[in-house]
């Protein structure tokens, strides 16, 4: 109680400042007067002013807006001084308009020539959440000259209630501007009951957060909300601070123990700070928010503090701080139930019993006869546990599992009290073989794909997720991921190198890039046009100047190519100069287009046409990104991008191979996004299809040729197919001086049979990959191939 009345102290202090005495108050005693003091304006001038008992310290003006935008405005008569002045007033929203829930209070100055300036004029975004409380607007106003008159404003959204009060006007001294900050502004909302928290300190880059969107946060689990049944209404101090920027912080204090309840939800692949544990997993339902969400269904964390001041720093990712609970009010409902690896790197060998630690955190006042549940469904796996769950306690327990064979598993726990279903869980289990690395014959020619994983932020579950998509590469043959990494970057590059994955970084260059044997290569934007050419130009100077010794490449739009104008890829190239090039080609479009029937209305050239001015733009080496995605389509229409085949995959990988190609990554690794299918699933990783299994093959061929796959070029001797079905490129080893021609059959469903034509005689070809002989007659060759096979054949 002690604490609560010094905490309503200083709120009346906070009032006035070096100015605590009434007269030092512009406004007159601080209060509004009278609804008659004030003047309406707006379209039909059509608000309703009246005076109430529901005030800070009684009586405060409420205005009833109609359905258009007005508001209400009245004059201070001769400001005869200059200087800093400090603005506050009380706002209390007792109605949310329908749509628009953004109110803003306008100070205008008239000088002594009747010239009018605009000294502020602030918008505040109001959420559901904050109804009915009081939220103080505390703004320093620099007045540079005597005026004649100050206007205060305050413009209402349509179809809405706002109460006004405790408005003063007061001079601050040049110190206490100094300590206020100019910028920033203070936003206090008065607790109703023993949660009280303030909000001391706010950057210019944060604000009154409106994740939540049609209801209370604290109803129902449901579209467009976020929901967190442990923490009533009543206790909150305050919700939804947003923070975007990794150089804030903001500053609070809690007047007694607390549980705080928090969401990351981005999801852009940065871990939660080393301290929060996880309380309701999948349990905060995001919907209808902005078109760049991934995983809608995200988890709340914990965070528990004692009594006492505190300055948190934000993220690189949007943190939400969700409410504030204090221990004294803890019940039944705020148990929370975790699970834990037992083994340093969080994944199994196979053959070996798994040990998984249990931990159940009982935060309420109280005893509980808790029963403990645990399965494998796929494994046919199960356990139970009753435990006494002791109050204020967190208590732990160790399950042992049969062995397992090396796969991806899911444990489902879940605790239930008195027959109710308390908190559950799905944690990830990955069996993977001891001292698995990528091998390879040659030098490492780069295969892989775009890492999209959005499943959680929580560091352990990541780690297992990132470990076991490592070993999935591995077992297709692949080396190589594309992804952002943000907070997450130490765990990303320590794993790869563990298993010989190589990592390609985005990167903003806000600072010189992360240093890591893992990383080859860093990624700056994507898909840039003819007007950010200047920009990106500036970058990649910034970029040499870092002599990172690794190159930088930004990925082209490659179906550009043959437009012969400012956005053709083959001109951008110019103008960048980049040391390694990256383009995609996305030809799986609608119902049948592809490699064969490819589309005139997306593309001016054939992909094959494309791909031998990719190689011919620049001496540079160029990379290819596949479209291993597809988008399901709308109702009566085609889809946009169809889902390709691992055949069609594999002939596209070929193609690629044959002009030159120096890296091939598919877009993308896991399902996301707008229902968008890619190759794996996203949170049990099993394949979609067959895409996977095709890709599969090429892994083996790149991983046994990859030192002639890196190095052979295109030779000066020409050669033809007589089908459109099959293709034929002559190549060169640089090295050795032998030639080659790459034939590829691109109908990925049929066996084709092609007469190979070259300009040179030879008296057979021998294909490198399965290591079969072929006659020649003079120059002509004939051969047959498997639907989407690809064959090097070296000339002798």
């Amino acid at each position: 109680m002690k604490n609560f009345l010094l905490y309503l102290l200083y709120l009346l202090l906070s009032l006035s400042l070096s100015a605590a005495d009434a007269d030092g108050n512009l406004m007159k005693n601080g209060d509004c007067e009278s609804a008659s003091g004030w003047n309406i304006f707006g379209k039909n001038k059509r608000c309703e002013l009246s005076l109430i008992d529901n005030g800070i310290d009684g009586k405060a003006m409420q205005i009833k807006t109609p359905n258009d935008y007005a508001g209400v405005w009245k004059s201070i008569e001769k400001i005869n001084s200059k200087g800093e002045f400090l603005f506050s007033a009380y706002i209390k929203m007792v109605l949310m308009p329908p749509e628009s829930r953004r109110f803003s209070l306008v100070l205008r100055g008239t000088l002594p020539d009747g010239k009018k300036v605009k000294l502020l004029s602030p918008k505040y975004n109001v959420d559901l959440a904050l109804m009915n409380k009081w939220i103080k607007i505390s703004m320093v106003v620099n007045i540079p000259q005597v005026i004649e008159n100050l206007n205060i404003r305050l413009v209402s959204p349509p179809e809405s209630v706002i109460q006004l009060d405790n408005i003063s006007f007061v001079k601050v001294l040049p110190e206490q501007v100094k300590k206020i900050k100019k910028t920033q502004f203070e936003v206090l909302i008065k607790p109703k009951a023993i949660g009280s928290l303030k909000i001391t300190e706010l950057g210019k880059d944060l604000q009154l957060d409106t994740l939540c969107l049609w209801k209370n946060m604290f109803g129902e689990y449901g579209k467009g909300d976020i929901t967190l049944r442990q923490a009533p209404e009543e206790l909150i101090a305050y919700p939804f601070m947003k923070i975007n920027s990794p150089y804030k912080t903001f500053v609070f204090s809690l007047n007694e123990p607390a549980r705080t309840y928090w969401l990351c939800y981005t999801l852009l692949k940065a871990p939660i700070p080393i301290k929060w544990k996880m309380n309701r997993q999948y349990g905060a339902v995001l919907d209808k928010l902005n078109s760049f969400r991934k995983f809608k269904h995200q988890t709340v964390y914990y965070m528990d503090l004692p009594a006492g001041k505190y300055k948190i720093h934000s993220r690189p990712n949007r943190v939400v701080n969700l409410a504030v609970k204090p221990f004294s009010a803890m019940n039944v409902e705020d148990c929370v139930l975790n699970v834990k690896p037992l083994t340093k790197s969080k994944v199994y060998p196979p053959g070996k019993a798994v040990k998984l630690q249990i931990l159940a955190d009982n935060p309420s006042k109280k005893d509980y006869d808790a029963k403990i549940n645990w399965s494998i469904k796929s494994q046919n796996i199960s356990g139970e546990k009753n435990l006494k769950l002791t109050a204020s306690k967190e208590q732990k327990f160790t399950i042992t599992l049969p062995a397992l064979k090396e796969g991806f598993y899911q444990l489902y726990a879940k605790m239930s009290i008195n027959d109710k279903l308390i908190d559950q869980r799905e944690f990830p289990v990955a069996v993977i073989p001891e001292d698995k690395k990528y091998k390879s014959s040659g030098p490492l020619f780069p295969f892989g794909f775009y890492n999209k994983y959005f499943v959680t932020e929580d560091p352990v579950i990541m780690e297992i997720y990132y470990r076991w998509i490592c070993n999935l590469l591995l077992n297709n043959n692949m080396n190589t991921l594309i992804g952002p990494a943000l907070d997450s970057i130490d765990m990303e590059t320590n794993v790869a190198k563990e298993y010989g994955i190589k990592l390609v970084m985005r990167t903003k260059l806000r600072r010189k890039p992360y240093a890591s044997d893992a990383i080859i290569a860093y990624m700056y934007g994507d898909e840039p046009k003819i007007g950010q050419i200047p920009r990106y130009q500036k970058a990649y100077q910034k970029y040499k100047s870092m002599k990172t010794g690794k190159p930088l490449l930004s990925c082209m739009i490659a179906g550009g190519i043959g437009v012969n104008n400012e956005r053709d890829p083959m001109n951008l190239w110019k103008l960048l100069n980049p040391e390694l090039r990256i383009c995609r080609l996305y030809v799986y479009r609608k119902n049948n287009y592809g490699l064969v029937n490819w589309s005139k209305e997306k593309y001016k050239l054939s992909p094959v046409e494309i791909f031998r001015k990719v190689e011919s733009a620049t001496s540079a080496p160029w990379w290819f990104v596949m479209p291993a995605l597809a988008k399901p389509p709308k109702p009566g229409k085609e889809p946009y991008w169809r889902n390709a085949t691992g055949n069609e995959l594999k002939a596209l990988c070929h193609l690629v191979l044959a002009n030159g190609a120096r890296g091939i990554i598919g877009w993308a690794l896991q399902s996301h996004g707008n229902h968008l299918i890619c190759t794996i699933k996203q949170r049990s990783l099993e394949p979609e299809d067959d895409k996977l299994e095709g890709l599969k093959e090429i892994g083996i061929l790149l991983k046994k040729h990859s030192a002639l796959l890196l190095r052979h070029k295109r030779a000066k001797f020409t050669v033809k197919s007589n089908t459109k079905y099959v293709n034929a490129e002559p190549r060169v080893d640089p090295k050795t001086g032998k030639k080659y021609i790459y034939v590829v059959n691109i109908e990925p469903n049929k066996a084709m049979s092609a007469t190979i034509t070259a300009s040179i005689n030879a008296k057979s070809a021998k294909d490198v990959y399965s290591g079969k002989s072929f006659r020649m007659s003079g120059k002509k060759l004939q051969l047959k191939l498997a639907p989407a096979q690809g064959m090097f054949l070296e000339l002798q």
